[in-house]
């Protein structure tokens, strides 16, 4: 990871990094393929959410940062459906996002990597990003990472971080970063409005793609999965 010290100009200058750790220079994003810096000589690790589980975390994620996103201490859910339908979130429209980085799916630096598969599999998940990197992994480190990424894990490690405490205590933070790890808490928020509106967007913008229906809109309870 850069330096905090660095302009964007030098985040910008991959080479410019400083010690890289095993040979690697690693940058998280979220931003859409033409604000990237993806270029053939880099790997990219692309994870992407259903839009319904995104909605309904982005929220959660957005009221509990409050002193950054200073509008969301009161908005209600649907208030920020509003939002996310009108692409007035960070990163714009998320169907737009996902359709940039599908026109680069199958260059061979590109990896998609689906949330839901690292929750079913998470072995099987991190086998596909080794291989990406061109690392190889024995059986037993991936044991390893897959216990050490966890929910249960992560969620300990952020709950013990002194920064974390201090925000907290101070009221700069609400909750946990880490709230759920889980599938399908849309179920609890979004309604039939708001699930019929992103299937319209899902099959305008992403189902001429060729993109999976199921990879953006989950099953309902009762359709099958």
């Amino acid at each position: 990871l850069p330096p905090l010290r660095y302009s964007i100009e030098e985040i910008n200058d991959f080479e410019r990094w400083e010690g890289p750790v095993g040979g690697w220079r690693c940058l998280k994003s979220h931003w859409h393929y033409a604000d990237h810096m993806a270029d053939a000589g880099k790997r990219v690790i692309y994870v992407m959410r259903n839009v319904l589980d995104v909605a309904t975390s982005f929220y959660h994620h957005s009221r509990r940062f409050h002193f950054v996103y200073l509008d969301m201490a009161d908005v209600s859910f649907d208030e920020f459906f509003e939002m996310l339908k009108a692409g007035n979130v960070d990163n714009g429209d998320y169907f737009d996002h996902v359709a940039s980085w599908w026109a680069v799916k199958d260059r061979p630096n590109v990896l998609f990597v689906r949330y839901e598969d690292l929750l079913a599999d998470p072995a099987a998940a991190i086998g596909r990003i080794a291989a990406h990197m061109g690392v190889e992994l024995t059986d037993a480190r991936v044991a390893e990472i897959v216990e050490l990424s966890s929910f249960r894990r992560m969620k300990q490690f952020y709950g013990n971080d002194v920064g974390e405490i201090v925000l907290t205590a101070v009221g700069a933070l609400r909750g946990p970063f880490f709230r759920r790890g889980e599938l399908g808490t849309h179920r609890e928020s979004v309604n039939a409005e708001q699930r019929a509106w992103a299937i319209e967007q899902y099959m305008r913008k992403l189902a001429p793609l060729g993109v999976p229906r199921d990879w953006v809109i989950p099953a309902a309870v009762g359709e099958p999965g």
